[in-house]
């Protein structure tokens, strides 16, 4: 299971991520059948690495310009915690993201 705090889910009570199995038979269930289901764990890391990137450099400016925390600080941090708990899910493959396609299963 994923370490939270995570986008979606603080504590895990509004999270409902699924094994592969378990997905495809949810969808299998509503009338669809899987076309194609792709790992993309290196592009979503990579997409949050830039996250990270930019959110510390914000930070970096808004703590040399304010000199203070600012609450618009706060919740950056708050979201760079995010970040990098998500990046680390990836990493450790406690979270695999993936890009799919379904079609109607009676076409």
């Amino acid at each position: 299971p994923p370490r939270y705090p995570l986008f979606w889910s603080a504590d895990g009570s509004l999270s409902f991520l699924a094994d592969r199995g378990s997905f495809e038979g949810d969808l299998a269930a509503a009338g669809l059948a899987v076309t194609r289901l792709e790992p993309i764990a290196e592009l979503t890391g990579g997409w949050f690495a830039r996250s990270r990137a930019g959110l510390r450099k914000t930070l970096a400016r808004l703590e040399a310009s304010a000199g203070s925390r600012s609450p618009r600080a706060a919740r950056l941090e708050r979201l760079l915690a995010e970040v990098e708990n998500a990046l680390a899910n990836i990493d450790e493959e406690r979270l695999v993201p993936f890009f799919g396609e379904a079609t109607m299963a009676d076409q």
